[in-house]
């Protein structure tokens, strides 16, 4: 059985503006799909759905979101990380050149998949431009309740040593999440995935999307200059979490998702594509 690798999105704009003008790329994804299994999920087509919003404002063809699927397929063959809504317990599932593709782009895309994306993309952006301005005074001496944000220095820190780090235990104590009845703390994230697989999805989920944002707050290799991709960042943390192999071209995320598998014992191994 071939071992499966997710990509991210920035994969795909890649492999879109290069293959054509260099035909080494074509000749290298055919020796990887020998060997690898390359899948996608709904939150490639939320990326999509977001392309489309922005179509109106910026004039954008519709040419350009076929090409997107079009590409998508290519690389992926159809694969697919999904959820099963019918069963009970709501597992996520790798499914093979499966039909699933066209229904899930079809449903992300075509019902209000454009609408549904914004309002999931402005859920955080209080708290991500809250934690930004408090990192902002990290240095001021009139603020040290805030000095150990200093986002340099947080960013210094190892992947396996961020989750015990005082900058995320002071996130930790001053944040209140609306799905979860008691504090996350680090000590109840830790190799929480070996219980999690045998739990409904939503739980895990809910695990990957507070470590993910606990070190987003505390400016762990973030992205200052887009308080939107954080979201997205952590839908593709989810289901990548499904596959062997983890593949982005962004090395902030590359930094964040390797210290939150690490820590919630998630086996999938992440790695940097780097290069042209």
């Amino acid at each position: 059985m071939k071992k499966s690798i997710y990509i991210d999105f920035n994969i795909l704009t890649w492999y879109m503006n290069n293959k054509t003008e260099n035909e080494n790329v074509g000749k290298c994804l055919e020796k990887i799909k020998k060997k690898y299994d390359i899948y996608c999920s709904p939150a490639h087509f939320e990326e999509i759905a977001k392309i489309e919003r922005e179509m109106k404002e910026r004039k954008i063809s519709k040419a350009v979101i076929r090409k997107h699927k079009r590409y998508l397929e290519e690389l992926t063959n159809q694969n697919i990380v999904y959820i099963e809504p019918r069963t009970s317990y709501g597992k996520y599932v790798l499914k093979k050149n499966s039909g699933l593709f066209p229904q899930v782009y079809r449903d992300v895309i075509k019902k209000d998949g454009p609408n549904i994306t914004r309002a999931v993309e402005t859920i955080d952006k209080k708290n991500l431009e809250f934690w930004k301005e408090k990192r902002a005074t990290a240095n001021d001496p009139n603020k040290s309740e805030n000095k150990f944000l200093n986002a340099t220095l947080v960013s210094g820190i190892s992947t396996k040593d961020i989750f015990e780090s005082k900058a995320v235990a002071y996130i930790c104590e001053k944040t209140s999440w609306d799905d979860y009845k008691e504090k996350i703390s680090p000590k109840l994230l830790k190799n929480i995935y070996e219980i999690d697989v045998k739990r409904p999805y939503h739980i895990f989920s809910l695990h990957i999307e507070c470590a993910m944002k606990i070190l987003n707050y505390c400016g762990y290799h973030s992205d200052t200059g887009n308080l939107e991709s954080p979201t997205h960042d952590i839908s593709h943390a989810i289901y990548g979490a499904k596959c062997d192999y983890f593949i982005t071209r962004d090395k902030k995320l590359f930094f964040r998702l390797k210290a939150v598998y690490f820590w919630l014992g998630v086996p999938t191994k992440v790695f940097l594509c780097k290069g042209k």
